[in-house]
């Protein structure tokens, strides 16, 4: 497939993801996402939060060598496998489907250029400390979604979603003044977050 193929196929998966209400990338965070891993050129990228495959096959077009992507749901890693393969990228990409917490434990020990977090965003903060012991010097952390539908700016908080939004806010403070890495936030769609490890 040709870049614009692949770009064509993003667009179709995204189309369908949307009519079945199932949380893909969006556009321009992909495209920033893209852009990163076009600069960084990681040989292993890791991904919590698989959905069916978009923000993967973004990472493999942009020159990421190899992805490990979790997905917890057995209908969507079946989907995104059924993706990966139209696209040309099933030989690229180990899917591995389970809760991300055990499946952070077994990885435990791997390295990797690049890492996004788009699990569970009442246990990011887990994610993005079990994370940063298999990330590369100089590489990143990215993780979308930080701004959780406007929430986390707003003031108050749906009874439902408070002890969520408290962690996402507790996570974020403790994120911009971490000294293993530099952030940076993007305001992009729902937010942005890159973290560069640099020790």
């Amino acid at each position: 497939m040709t870049e614009e193929d692949i770009h064509g196929k993003i667009a179709e998966i995204r189309e369908k993801s949307l009519k079945e209400g199932l949380p893909v990338m969006r556009t321009e965070t992909s495209e920033i996402l893209g852009r990163i891993i076009k600069e960084k050129q990681p040989e292993e990228v890791l991904e919590i939060g698989t959905c069916i495959g978009v923000s993967g096959i973004t990472v493999l077009a942009a020159g990421g060598k190899k992805l490990t992507t979790v997905e917890i749901d057995g209908e969507r890693a079946e989907k995104a496998r059924k993706n990966f393969n139209e696209c040309g990228f099933g030989n690229r990409v180990k899917i591995i489907e389970g809760d991300c917490r055990e499946v952070l434990r077994y990885l435990e020990g791997n390295e990797y250029g690049a890492i996004i977090l788009d699990g569970p965003k009442s246990d990011l903060a887990y994610q993005y400390e079990a994370s940063m012991g298999m990330l590369k010097k100089g590489g990143i952390i990215f993780i979308d979604d930080i701004n959780y539908h406007g929430m986390i700016k707003a003031e108050g908080a749906p009874h439902k979603q408070r002890t969520i939004i408290k962690a996402m806010r507790l996570f974020l403070e403790r994120l911009k003044t971490d000294e293993r890495v530099e952030v940076k936030i993007y305001e992009t769609e729902d937010g942005i977050a890159v973290a560069e490890k640099i020790k």
